[in-house]
């Protein structure tokens, strides 16, 4: 059983926009899981969340938002091995959630879904995984979702591996019926669905201590929902002007990543990381929230261990420098460190965020937070089982 509450006020000046903003929710989350034999298992979970946004924090009456959303979701799932090297796990699940707003409105919506995935490992050097999810809406009929994934030992250093497959997302209450000075939903949006695929190769040399993996990737969605409003011969309009939820037909993006990990010792790492990006340029004067302000390129350098010295192995430390650049946007770091103790009942923990101060935009005209500092402890307590 998982029992879990948060009660969460804060200012969220300049978040959603240029708006010196006020908000706070609250909400709590039960679930429960029972195995039924050893191959088989139930779970249920509940949640209800509340809200409360306002727009100017010193003029509530201008725009104020209360909602309250609750889902649920429940689940059959089983796993049986046919052969040493071939499992089939299969299973049902159904959710749903709902929404009571003073500017939404109040709506509800079910689904349910079966699946089913074959996986055939270490067949020679040929591994396959075969799935298939069949998804029935309560609103939009019922979608189909095949994926296939494979792998292919090439030599004993280097492994060959490939995947397809199809997602859908329906669009959020907040898409569909949300509505301020900033943003404007759309009732009449249509699931956003994609194909997608990958192929790449991880090579290993035989000491172990140095991984290389690189993968090409292509994404084809269709519907894909996005915020966007056109740019006005006046700034001062275009910046008043609110986005506006709609579907892009047709989005596909093309990339690829590769990533480079070092085991120095055996409790420090190194790790490089590249991703790049392309994707078709927006219409003429159209500023996009999220689907044409992807990032084109990123490069990660991180390192993970523990502290020198006998009390320092008791201290997990991370530190990353993060560049981006993003698609129309020159290209800003980011630097992070954080530290934690790893044993004992009371666990204390430090992170430091953006410590470079970097001023940066996600979204356009929403500036993120510049040097951030968060501390505290988590509290550990475990019994042995005889």
């Amino acid at each position: 059983m998982l029992l879990a509450a948060s009660d969460r006020p804060y200012g969220a000046n300049l978040f959603y926009g240029p708006y010196d903003s006020w908000e706070r929710t609250k909400g709590w989350f039960a679930s429960i899981q029972q195995q039924l034999g050893q191959r088989t298992a139930a779970s249920f979970g509940y949640r209800r969340h509340s809200d409360i946004f306002v727009l100017f924090a010193d003029q509530p009456q201008i725009y104020e938002n209360n909602h309250i959303t609750t889902s649920y979701e429940a689940a059959l799932r089983r796993a049986d091995t046919l052969t040493p090297n071939i499992t089939l796990s299969y299973g049902l699940e159904a959710d749903g959630d709902s929404i009571h707003s003073n500017s939404l409105g109040q709506h509800a919506r079910n689904q349910g879904a079966g699946y089913a995935n074959l996986n055939l490992r270490a067949l020679g050097r040929f591994s396959l995984s075969l799935g298939a999810r069949d998804e029935l809406l309560s609103s939009n009929g019922n979608v189909f979702s095949p994926s296939i994934a494979a792998a292919y030992t090439l030599t004993h250093t280097t492994r060959l591996r490939a995947s397809a497959g199809h997602g859908f997302r329906l669009p959020t209450y907040v898409d569909l019926y949300y509505a301020d000075p900033t943003t404007i939903g759309n009732p009449n949006l249509k699931p956003e669905s994609s194909w997608s695929y990958e192929a790449g190769l991880d090579w290993t040399p035989n000491n172990g201590r140095l991984t290389l993996t690189a993968t090409g990737f292509r994404l084809q969605q269709k519907n894909t929902i996005d915020y966007s409003k056109l740019a006005l011969a006046t700034p001062a309009l275009t910046f008043a002007e609110p986005y506006q939820a709609v579907n892009i037909q047709n989005l596909n993006i093309t990339g690829a990543e590769t990533t480079l990990r070092l085991r120095l010792t055996t409790t420090q790492q190194l790790q490089f990381s590249y991703t790049a990006a392309h994707a078709a340029s927006p219409p003429a004067n159209l500023i996009s929230e999220y689907a044409y302000n992807y990032a084109a390129q990123n490069a990660i350098f991180a390192w993970n261990g523990t502290l020198p010295g006998s009390i320092g192995h008791q201290i997990n430390a991370h530190t990353q420098v993060n560049i981006v650049q993003r698609t129309q946007h020159t290209a800003y770091p980011l630097w992070d460190v954080a530290l934690a103790r790893n044993t004992g009942h009371v666990r204390p923990y430090l992170r430091l965020l953006n410590l470079s101060n970097t001023g940066y935009h996600e979204i356009p005209q929403v500036p993120l937070q510049g040097r951030t500092i968060i501390a505290g402890t988590e509290f550990n307590w475990t019994t042995s089982r005889h």
